[in-house]
């Protein structure tokens, strides 16, 4: 293992999306919202929303309006998808994504398949050949696209923090 896995790898072994169940059942405000959703990514994975994103995402059609300015659990499932999502694609992609119906699952179904598609893909990206678990085989063609889009992400999480090590270590 070298020595970016090592530096990283309690981060991801560490890291852990919450499932749509243990999202704040209260609306939370915009401020709340990037703030929460920050609080989940490690700095070092470079992923992060700002209070601009959320409007946008909002003005794109991406989200629906907030409710009394306050974003409901379903929104909140739906702003970490596509701020996990925002690592790799477009904005058109992700409106395609998340409109995709190849499924019947519901949006709290595709959320917690994400996380932990997300999470384990993590593991993979940074396990240096180590064997990790495996969730179970996607039944679905919108299983099998999540599980692309999580594993796609986290090569992309992996390069930047390798790179940024490289960097600081050239630096230094």
């Amino acid at each position: 293992m070298g020595i970016v896995e090592r530096q990283i790898q309690p981060l991801v072994s560490a890291f852990r999306l919450p499932r749509y169940d243990e999202l704040p059942k209260m609306g939370l405000y915009l401020d709340q919202v990037v703030k929460y959703i920050n609080g989940y990514f490690p700095e070092a994975m470079g992923i992060k929303m700002t209070n601009t994103m959320v409007s946008s995402y909002v003005k794109h059609g991406l989200l629906n309006h907030p409710q009394h300015r306050q974003y409901d659990r379903g929104q909140l499932a739906s702003l970490f998808l596509i701020t996990i999502s925002r690592q790799g694609l477009s904005l058109h992609e992700i409106q395609t994504l998340l409109h995709f119906r190849g499924g019947q699952q519901s949006v709290e179904d595709r959320y917690n398949y994400l996380c932990a598609a997300f999470e384990l893909a993590l593991r993979q990206a940074f396990s240096a050949g180590d064997q990790v678990e495996k969730i179970t085989v996607p039944d679905s063609e919108e299983k099998r696209l999540l599980d692309r889009l999580a594993q796609m992400i986290s090569c992309r999480v992996y390069l930047r923090v390798y790179l940024d090590q490289v960097q600081e270590n050239h630096s230094s």
